[in-house]
């Protein structure tokens, strides 16, 4: 779906879903038991009452995050806004007072050098707003929250982040599950005879929901055939040539994303037939799919790391270098940890991080080093020619690695 850039429809889908399976909910309600109900009832109203209470605000636990780094860093800002307020206007040696005694020498000069009084009153004006400037940046760092400010500020924010938790959700979430436990409330106190007409309702929604899942399932069967195209060519870009992906859609029953379960297929050479990737790849081989998949989706894809282990199983020379420089471009949307054995992929990392297990008769224990760049050129070294290293193995490896930053 984000491969296809507009979400409208499974938008409306969902908005569509989510009003079925309120209605459903309520229907079932009006179905169950008086107990039931009254236990039910009890629930919505904890909920009503603990969402009520705290009231969340649109997008509040946004705002109340973005405030809360802001005044976090209160105590810096006061800081420095005093040291440079000293340095303006309020220290022993402040600029201010430096102009000031300039113009009083510039007075002096007046009778023999008419043009210093135009030179002075310019600098008394550069004074008047150097003071200004110095007033304005003491009243910013006056307008820092107080220490109760900040406990109230974060208070809030716990309480608003603790309950978004709890449910699951946002801050504008909790509101939609306030309103919809309202009228939850509401449709277990009303009157039976609502039973008939949301009966007709939901077979109504249930009908609206179906279409629009059926459509889902059109546009995606469109938008597949480009995906797997698209997701060929990348992996024929890294040395996968003859491998063919496809995405299999079958439909089931109704879901927040529609009717469709998608499984990806692959052939491994021409005239073998699709099966699950799960089935025919190998660690390498899948790393190596992950890559194109997320290649293709690499702007439209929110998830924030990505690991590939075993990517350069089997691979060298020029097919190495096309993986490390798509691990490159994939980094501008995600942050890649990658396991390598290949200085083609090391070189083209800005962290390199290296792994040693270190084993004794009783134990076994692994260190992990953050490499500075020496370090690194002797680590790509040893990756390329072996722990015997020459200088013109050093140099080789460090050209590598400024070629790669470039």
């Amino acid at each position: 779906d984000r491969f296809g850039d507009d979400l409208s429809l499974l938008e409306e889908y969902q908005k569509e879903f989510h009003a079925l399976q309120a209605c459903a909910r309520t229907l079932n309600q009006l179905k169950k038991s008086e107990q039931e109900k009254m236990l039910r009832l009890k629930a919505l109203q904890e909920t009503i009452t603990e969402i009520g209470e705290l009231d969340p605000q649109p997008q509040e636990d946004v705002l109340l995050d973005e405030q809360y780094r802001i005044a976090a860093r209160a105590e810096d800002t006061a800081e420095i806004a005093g040291t440079v307020c000293r340095m303006l206007t309020d220290g022993d040696e402040n600029i201010s007072d430096a102009i000031a005694a300039a113009c009083e020498q510039l007075s002096r000069l007046t009778d023999a050098a008419p043009e210093a009084d135009s030179l002075r009153e310019r600098l008394r004006a550069l004074n008047i707003e150097l003071r200004d400037i110095s007033d304005d940046i003491s009243a910013y760092a006056g307008e820092q929250l107080s220490p109760a400010e900040f406990a109230k500020l974060n208070d809030r924010r716990n309480a608003v982040n603790t309950a978004a938790l709890r449910y699951h959700t946002d801050a504008d979430g909790l509101r939609q599950i306030y309103e919809d436990a309202l009228k939850e409330v509401s449709a277990i106190e009303s009157d039976s005879n609502r039973l008939h007409d949301l009966t007709a309702e939901r077979s109504d929604r249930l009908h609206r929901v179906t279409e629009l899942a059926k459509k889902l399932t059109a546009h995606r069967q469109q938008l597949a055939a480009d995906f797997s195209r698209r997701v060929g060519e990348e992996l024929a870009y890294l040395n996968m040539p003859r491998v063919q992906l496809s995405v299999a859609l079958t439909q089931g029953k109704l879901t927040p994303t529609g009717m469709d379960h998608a499984e990806f297929l692959i052939s491994a050479n021409p005239g073998e037939p699709p099966k699950p990737i799960a089935q025919i790849a190998s660690g390498g081989e899948l790393s190596r799919m992950m890559l194109a998949l997320k290649a293709v989706l690499a702007e439209r894809d929110d998830i924030p790391t990505l690991i590939f282990d075993e990517i350069d199983t089997g691979v060298s020379g020029k097919a190495a270098q096309k993986i490390g420089l798509k691990l490159r471009q994939l980094s501008q949307h995600h942050q890649v940890i990658c396991v390598t054995h290949l200085a083609q992929l090391a070189t083209q990392a800005t962290h390199h991080l290296l792994i040693e297990k270190h084993s004794t008769d009783t134990a076994t224990s692994t260190a992990v080093t953050v490499l500075d760049r020496d370090a690194r050129i002797r680590e790509i070294a040893r990756i390329m020619g072996g722990d015997d290293q020459s200088e013109l193995l050093l140099q080789t490896a460090e050209a590598a690695l400024d070629a790669a930053s470039h």
